[in-house]
């Protein structure tokens, strides 16, 4: 009778297991990251990393992208991939046989490569004052993002409609040049920026475009989509405002 009492723990154990496991898989998550890379008399030049856990505690796939944008117009009109990677095993302790796989990707190319084609002059991220040392400030009002000298005299503007439009098109982008790993549901295709409450602003590039001599103002704007798990740290032009 004690034997069959464990038999039925035993029983009711491995029925556990199941629910356990799928209990303990971890919400999918997407991080996007700009990088400043180099700067041509025209474009501002990013490296785009985008970082998906793909639900899983020990699996990593990170892609890397060139990124042109327009530094007068602020679009993004050229991406370009150029690495795929994917790590697995324990990536916080190393100790569970992690392997780090180059994925290969059509159409990509050196970075370095474009840079030269373009007459770019090279730039790391630290080109980009962050906020407590830039000369510029920002604020927010209830409509729009603004960046200026003085407050409440914004010299840089851009509406929250608009700052939602430019990032889920540079996130769109992102796709189109480098297409998703596995087919199936894409947060970041379906990302909704709507509360800007989850946005900070990290740094802030001046540029000035040749021939014209006019600021151009940069903001790598870190944001959080909820309900999509979506981070995005993106480099955003902010238009001057017009006299």
């Amino acid at each position: 009778m004690k034997r069959l009492s464990n038999l039925s723990a035993l029983l009711v154990f491995v029925s556990l297991l199941p629910s356990t496991t799928a209990e303990a898989t971890p919400p999918r998550s997407i991080s996007v990251e700009d990088m400043l890379f180099g700067e041509s008399a025209t474009e501002l030049f990013v490296l785009r990393r985008v970082t998906d856990n793909l639900e899983t505690h020990m699996t990593a796939l990170t892609d890397t992208l060139l990124v042109a944008i327009n530094i007068e117009s602020g679009r993004e009109e050229r991406a370009w991939p150029v690495q795929r990677t994917l790590e697995t095993g324990d990536l916080v302790t190393l100790e569970h046989n992690q392997r780090i796989k180059n994925i290969p990707i059509a159409d990509q190319i050196n970075p370095f490569d474009v840079l030269a084609q373009e007459k770019a002059r090279p730039l790391q991220d630290s080109a980009a004052r962050t906020v407590s040392d830039a000369r510029l400030q920002k604020w927010y009002s209830k409509d729009s993002y603004a960046v200026g000298q003085w407050v409440g005299k914004p010299e840089f503007e851009l509406s929250f409609a608009k700052l939602k439009t430019r990032i889920e098109a540079s996130l769109q982008m992102t796709r189109v040049a480098l297409p998703v790993y596995e087919e199936g549901y894409d947060p970041l295709t379906d990302t909704a920026f709507s509360d800007f409450s989850n946005c900070q602003t990290t740094r802030l590039y001046l540029t000035r475009p040749q021939p014209l001599d006019r600021l151009r103002v940069f903001t790598k704007l870190r944001c959080f989509d909820k309900e999509n798990a979506v981070w995005s740290w993106l480099y955003l032009a902010i238009p001057e405002v017009k006299p």
